[in-house]
């Protein structure tokens, strides 16, 4: 179940059906209990310009991160994960729209043994809510939803100018934003949007996180032999 909130700060677990969406259970009660990294609702207010202190005082890093990441759309919580995992120098907050693909991903934090991941439940249209200007080091968007099935739901994409416009000034400079995608049409927008929001397309040899990270789409795209495509900017 996708969240409904006007507002991130919105804490709309309490007033949901647990018998029907038992992960917002677990996200009320962790609340008292702390057992998972995750943050949302009240728990966001005061978060912008203050993540890098977040993870060092909550003891999910020991130590303020060399550099701070974004993924846009974590999933189950895999990728975020494996670059965690990977990267035990910077912190990852994975964000999501669904509390049980929050509520997955920061078991599997726990799981994997990473102290720096912390999963977010909120809408990304509200990150510059809870990210400061130039806090960020890096964003991450792998395979999110194109709506192009429906002529209708065309202008709902997430990636458009505006969008790209509020991530390029949550990075820093020289920060980076990495995205793949399965539809063609949808990559050609963002890479004119990423253009006229001032980022550069480099190589991706250039990228701060290393490894390839295939996610559970793109293995499911490439046994079906269909194109994915990516592509990684700089904000100079």
């Amino acid at each position: 179940m996708a969240t409904c909130q006007k507002s991130i700060f919105q804490d709309l677990s309490p007033s949901l059906d647990y018998s029907v969406n038992p992960y917002a259970k677990v996200l009320a009660s962790n609340r008292g209990e702390l057992s998972l990294p995750l943050a949302f609702g009240s728990d966001l207010k005061g978060k912008a310009g203050q993540w890098r202190s977040y993870f060092e005082q909550s003891g999910l890093h020991g130590s303020s991160p060399r550099k701070l990441i974004l993924e846009i759309g974590c999933h189950k919580g895999k990728t975020i994960n494996q670059m965690a995992s990977n990267h035990p120098d910077l912190a990852f907050v994975g964000m999501d729209i669904t509390f049980k693909r929050v509520v997955l991903s920061a078991r599997l934090a726990v799981q994997s043994q990473n102290n720096n991941v912390c999963a977010v439940l909120g809408d990304a249209r509200q990150i510059d809510q809870i990210f400061a200007a130039e806090e960020l080091d890096g964003i991450v968007a792998f395979f999110p939803d194109p709506w192009l099935k429906k002529r209708s739901q065309a202008n709902k994409k997430l990636f458009n100018d505006d969008f790209l416009v509020t991530l390029s000034q949550r990075l820093k400079p020289h920060g980076q934003f990495w995205f793949k995608t399965d539809a063609e049409a949808y990559f050609a927008e963002l890479k004119s949007s990423a253009s006229k929001a001032g980022l550069v397309q480099v190589d991706r040899s250039q990228g701060m996180l290393t490894g390839d990270y295939e996610t559970t789409f793109e293995a499911m795209f490439k046994n079906q032999n269909l194109p994915t495509f990516e592509a990684l900017w700089t904000k100079f």
